[in-house]
């Protein structure tokens, strides 16, 4: 079970406006979380939302063979609660796994509700080579889809290989025998570095 060791709310109401002026959770392993907002009541609005969460916690939730060092996710959120909007940003310092060096994660976002319009990560490597890719994230009840607009592999900071034009990755659930499954469209990645396709 996941139990924070010391949590603290301070907050105001002034109608029609609750306001949230710190909320933080501190965890064992030192990690923490903070939020900040305002909400009308009248309107169901927020306003001024602000997060930060910094810490390995999340390292319980990786499969076996996977950790990381630093991990810190900051972000603000405002607008209608039926359509929050909302941003931010995602480091994680030094992520392993069993088939890849020690990596550099980076990741900015734009959005509102479960639609990321504005998606931009990144990922570095010991070797100096480097993976960006920019896009679009949407999340359904059955079906996650992510649009590709860019996808560049960089070596010793030029480009090797770049997508040469959209292409979109579609994750569901099947209705019929409730089975995950996967589509794609064309994939072509091409380059100095020579050339990969995919369908």
């Amino acid at each position: 079970a996941l139990r924070a060791k010391d949590v603290r709310l301070e907050g105001s109401l002034r109608w029609p406006w609750l306001e949230l002026t710190q909320a933080a959770a501190v965890f064992a392993d030192s990690s923490m979380a903070t939020a900040s907002s305002r909400l009308n009541l009248e309107t169901k609005t927020v306003a001024d939302g602000r997060f930060r969460f910094d810490g390995p916690l999340a390292r319980r939730w990786l499969p076996p063979g996977y950790s990381y060092q630093g991990l810190s996710i900051a972000g603000e959120f405002q607008g209608p609660l039926k359509a929050i909007l909302h941003s931010g940003h995602l480091e994680v310092t030094n992520f392993t796994s069993p088939q890849l060096q020690p990596l550099q994660l980076s990741a900015d976002w734009s959005g509102r509700r479960k639609l990321f319009e504005h998606l931009a990560a990144a990922a570095r490597g010991i070797s100096g080579a480097a993976l960006r890719a920019q896009g679009a994230l949407a999340f359904g009840a059955a079906r996650t889809d992510l649009q590709l607009t860019a996808l560049s592999l960089l070596t010793n900071s030029q480009p090797a290989l770049e997508l040469a034009q959209p292409c979109r990755v579609s994750v569901f659930l099947s209705r019929t025998n409730r089975a995950w499954g996967l589509t794609t469209t064309p994939l072509a990645w091409a380059g100095k570095g020579g050339q990969l396709r995919a369908q």
